[in-house]
């Protein structure tokens, strides 16, 4: 029984540990990209451009809205499933 209470508090003081090294991080750190599949204008891009001003507020980073029309929405799938490199990301 001792040991098993040995193993529960090292767990919970790794949990304590780990969650507040975590906290201590911000995000996002860098501008947040949402792609709208559809062209601009229509709903699905109104309703995102009405959150834009809000979330950039909430998240503290400016938020950009990005139209990639066409093919069905996978022209925009594809932006998302393959974005483009930057340089914070390998950093």
């Amino acid at each position: 029984m001792r040991i098993q209470s040995c193993r529960f508090l090292l767990l919970l003081s790794v949990t304590f540990i780990w969650v507040g090294s975590a906290a201590a991080q911000t995000y996002p750190t860098r501008p947040i990209t949402i792609v709208v599949p559809y062209s601009a204008g229509g709903g699905t891009d109104n309703i995102f451009r009405a959150l834009q001003a809000k979330l950039s507020e909430n998240l503290g980073q400016p938020v950009l809205i990005e139209n990639r029309p066409g093919g069905s929405a996978t022209i925009g799938m594809n932006v998302v499933l393959n974005p483009r490199p930057t340089a914070t990301r390998w950093e």
